[in-house]
């Protein structure tokens, strides 16, 4: 709970534009997912900026994204759940770009038995 009020206090919440009629997200062909057009030039970019990190291809939307598809692979999300969400038509696909960062089947099996005892 202390890390939660930290993030909180250092990291306060702010106004997102949410779509509406006149802002609507833009819907690719040729991918299953919804694109921003403006997030990463609107709200990304500045917010790097902001921190005072220099805008790189290693600190953009390529590195977010990446982190987003690491983050839930770690969680146990599937590799055709994980296609979907990042638009990718094909979960072989997915799997040949992020299987370097699947848990091993003992990883697995040990947080399994963590959660199980509350570890």
């Amino acid at each position: 709970m202390a890390a939660a009020t930290y993030h909180k206090v250092w990291w306060p919440s702010v106004d997102v534009q949410r779509y509406t009629a006149d802002r609507p997200p833009v819907w690719e062909e040729d991918a299953s997912a919804w694109v921003d057009p403006t997030f990463d030039g609107k709200s990304w970019r500045p917010a790097v900026e902001a921190a005072g990190i220099v805008p790189t291809r290693a600190t953009g939307m390529h590195a977010l994204r990446h982190f987003y598809a690491s983050a839930l692979l770690d969680a146990g999300e599937s590799i055709k759940a994980l296609a979907s969400y990042l638009g990718h038509s094909d979960p072989g696909f997915t799997l040949r770009v992020y299987t370097h960062l699947m848990p091993s089947s003992e990883e697995w099996t040990r947080h399994a038995i963590d959660d199980l005892l509350g570890r």
